[in-house]
């Protein structure tokens, strides 16, 4: 803690802080999403297993995104209504 202004910069987190938290989000759907495909890839999955494990990640995601408040209802209606497209592109991409 500085003596001059009682700054402790590890209790109060910096304004340039904030935009990692998505970047971190963005990571862990990857990760889960490459898990997934990975064992798609490997036979360890069937097709059907495949989009429906892909589907409730992207699903997964968006709830918590509404829940922390980083996308309002509308984005949230807009976006749930594209999981069936990013499925589809997942899928033929693997």
């Amino acid at each position: 803690m500085s003596r001059e202004t009682g700054f402790r910069p590890h209790l109060e987190p910096s304004p340039e802080n904030k935009p990692m938290k998505p970047l971190i989000n963005e990571l862990g759907l990857n990760f889960k999403i490459n898990n997934l495909k990975f064992q798609y890839e490997q036979g360890f999955l069937e097709e059907e297993s495949f989009k429906k494990g892909v589907e409730d990640i992207l699903v997964e995601d968006l709830k918590k995104r509404l829940k922390l408040r980083e996308i309002d209802l509308p984005q949230y209606d807009k976006e749930f209504e594209s999981i069936p497209n990013q499925v589809k592109e997942i899928v033929e991409n693997s």
